[in-house]
């Protein structure tokens, strides 16, 4: 657990390496505990609004070593893929309006 831009953050270290970063959670979990598969992890913290409705964010990352100029990085990827879902990650215009339609 940890807080990044004043937000809590849980991240979760994965059996193959992988690492997945939920927040802003509210969590009795402490670094080292182990969890299952389907297991509650926390709630999602009401007190911090940073959306329109209460939401939780999911990044993964791998940390492969990622070279990015002289600093190695770790290397995200897209949630989605790890559900199954397939095709391009789109940034939608901030007004909600489809991409191109404008």
């Amino acid at each position: 657990m940890g807080t990044v831009v004043g937000r809590p953050v849980l991240t979760l270290a994965h059996p193959d390496g992988t690492l997945s970063s939920l927040e802003p959670v509210q969590t009795e979990l402490e670094v080292g505990d182990q969890i299952r598969a389907g297991e509650p992890l926390g709630t999602v913290d009401p007190s911090v609004a940073h959306c329109d409705v209460l939401c939780v964010h999911w990044g993964v990352r791998v940390p492969d070593g990622w070279q990015v100029g002289a600093t190695v990085r770790d290397r995200y990827v897209d949630p989605a893929l790890l559900l199954g879902w397939s095709g391009p990650s789109v940034l939608w215009p901030l007004d909600g309006s489809p991409p191109g339609s404008g």
